[in-house]
């Protein structure tokens, strides 16, 4: 797995424009994770597919994931 640095993130940005968010996060997958097939990106299950995309994100932006909520 390697962090989506420069022309890395630019890459993945450009596979996934214009996609549905599965493509998108396939586009992301297939970036970071270069040694494993379509095949084996695709047939990931959910939990699979999304704690892959958080290392991603976290060795990509670092460890803090900043949120917010509405206050009603």
């Amino acid at each position: 797995m390697r962090p989506l640095k420069n022309h890395w993130l630019v890459e993945a940005w450009e596979r996934g424009s214009g996609q549905n968010p599965l493509g998108r996060a396939l586009a992301i997958l297939a970036c970071a994770l270069p040694e494993r097939s379509a095949g084996d990106l695709e047939s990931l299950g959910i939990p699979e597919r999304d704690l892959e995309l958080f290392r991603i994100r976290r060795i990509t932006f670092g460890d803090a994931l900043r949120g917010f909520l509405p206050c009603d």
